[in-house]
């Protein structure tokens, strides 16, 4: 497209624990907008995005204590076992 121009905005060490770097790429129509609006806006696609990442399935501590129960009762019942024997 010919006379057509978009500004391309780079930012770099954001600060957030997200994002390292960040590209906006503003047409036409931002170029009058306000920092505090960019900013805004730059928010509200960040949220967006967050929410539609899966989320991982919590565990529950009880996950892993029953293996590990069981697995200390076996060790003890297998120790009892031996101790008889010898």
């Amino acid at each position: 497209m010919r006379g057509y121009q978009k500004k391309v905005i780079y930012i770099k060490h954001t600060g957030s624990n997200l994002f390292d770097e960040a590209y906006f790429v503003v047409g036409s129509t931002g170029e009058n907008a306000k920092r505090s609006d960019m900013i805004l806006e730059a928010n509200r696609i960040i949220e967006e995005s967050i929410k539609k990442e899966p989320r991982k399935k919590k565990t529950a501590l009880s996950d892993f204590l029953y293996p590990f129960m069981i697995g200390i009762l076996v060790s003890v019942v297998v120790f009892v076992i031996v101790l008889t024997v010898f």
